[in-house]
């Protein structure tokens, strides 16, 4: 064939084929619905909440001056000590019943320069009688209520009931104060993260005691908390602080994977299937906490909508 006329024709051959391409795409497949991509997630509980806890003594005891004693003259210990139970920590002394005293003595003294009164007349007697109990009382020392270490806050407090010693044992726990939200979820012996605050070292720890009275019952705060100890297994100093994990067993997923207010699509051997949860609203309007239906590790679509073709 002429190679003239092969040219031409191979050029209108494929440019009819291009045209009939072009007109299929245009009026049957570009017209075909277009449907967004399927997005799924997996199902996993919320982030555990991190709570502050404290490295505390087991047990402490406070000393604040007590004014009718009088004030503190003596201190028998210092500052950082150990100190064991029963020993005198520090002693009052009281210039108010030294007045008394010196008045009574004053009193018993011109008793006894008057010829006429012996020395068993009743009056003498009550006197010195009085004077030896206010003599009891001029002194009065204070002792531990247990074995322990004594730190002293102030030597010399001068107002009523000012804190002026505190007693603790070497013996430490940590201290953490739980919101109601999350207090049903612990349980004594339950296992626990924790963190240091400061080294992001992290250990385990056992509750080993959870409160039943809220520690701001009195308040007007719209949240109880209940303190809960554990154990310590590290050598943090006293008054360190931790992070504590709450592990979350709340599910919540996006309103988009809702059908029909009931249903969400389950992803499962390659198919999606209906699956019936219960739901209640949550904080986040876009946003709904699963109570039932679905657990950790299964897998729905995201946007319920994007496989409606599907059903």
């Amino acid at each position: 064939m002429n190679k003239y006329i092969l040219i031409p024709s191979i050029t209108l051959f494929s440019i009819i084929i291009l045209t009939s391409t072009y007109f299929i795409y245009k009026h049957y497949i570009a017209k075909q619905p277009k449907h967004p991509p399927i997005k799924t997630i997996k199902i996993q509980y919320e982030q555990p909440e991190i709570i502050i806890g404290r490295h505390e003594p087991q047990s402490s005891f406070d000393f604040y001056l007590d004014t009718k004693h009088g004030y503190i003259a003596n201190w028998f210990v210092q500052d950082d000590s150990k100190v064991h139970k029963t020993q005198p920590i520090f002693e009052y002394y009281n210039p108010i019943i030294e007045k008394k005293i010196a008045h009574k003595q004053q009193m018993l003294a011109l008793l006894s320069h008057k010829e006429d009164i012996p020395s068993d007349d009743t009056r003498v007697i009550n006197l010195k009688n009085e004077i030896a109990t206010l003599q009891q009382n001029l002194r009065t020392k204070i002792t531990a209520p247990f074995a322990g270490i004594l730190v002293i806050k102030s030597n010399t407090p001068s107002t009523a009931n000012a804190p002026c010693a505190t007693l603790y044992q070497p013996k430490y726990h940590i201290t953490a104060s739980i919101p109601e939200t999350y207090i049903s979820s612990l349980k004594i012996g339950q296992i626990l993260k924790i963190r240091s605050a400061n080294s992001n070292a992290t250990t385990v720890e056992k509750i080993t005691k959870i409160s039943s009275f809220p520690t701001n019952y009195y308040s007007s705060d719209k949240l109880s908390r209940y303190e809960i100890n554990l154990t310590s297994s590290t050598n943090a100093r006293l008054g360190q602080h931790f992070e504590l994990e709450l592990p979350s067993k709340t599910i919540v997923i996006p309103k988009t994977a809702l059908i029909d207010n009931k249903f969400v699509l389950l992803k499962k051997s390659n198919k999606f299937v209906k699956r019936v949860i219960k739901f209640r609203e949550s904080g986040n309007y876009n946003r709904i906490t699963v109570k039932s239906g679905l657990s950790p590790g299964e897998v729905i679509v995201q946007n319920a909508k994007s496989i409606n073709h599907l059903k």
